[in-house]
């Protein structure tokens, strides 16, 4: 989870953000950006708030959730990430901005630890009638 705050005022550079899954050799799968001039985020009208921009992003396998100034925007996609490229790249065009704060959390994986997602606390035992059920 990237959660990053940008001072806007005195801003030079037309669009700022993040690349995900970006490789060596420059490529990446999916852009997030602010563009300073049509004042949008990821295309969707979001002005900022103190002369701030805010940006939450997370990325989980296929999903993709982009939030906005502590929620006044959101967008949730489906991505075909490529599993190969992790890399995240921090840029702007046509000029700077000022990175008030980045904050990098890297998730923990939910799935596949040998434990099963699927285990409960009623009493039991119980079994499922049909269907399959995996993690």
């Amino acid at each position: 989870m990237l959660n990053a705050e940008f001072d806007v005022t005195g801003a030079t550079a037309s669009k700022f953000g993040f690349r995900l899954h970006t490789r060596p050799d420059g490529s990446y799968d999916r852009e997030v950006s602010y563009n300073r001039t049509a004042q949008t985020l990821y295309g969707a009208p979001l002005t900022p708030v103190n002369g701030r921009v805010k940006m939450q992003i997370l990325v989980d396998r296929g999903q993709l959730e982009i939030f906005g100034n502590d929620g006044r925007y959101s967008f949730t996609d489906n991505v075909d990430f490529d599993s190969g490229s992790q890399g995240i790249s921090l840029f702007t065009e046509s000029g700077s901005v000022q990175l008030v704060s980045l904050r990098y959390n890297r998730l923990d994986k939910a799935w596949g630890t040998g434990e099963s997602t699927l285990d409960s606390n009623l009493a039991g035992p119980w079994n499922a009638l049909g269907g399959a059920w995996t993690d």
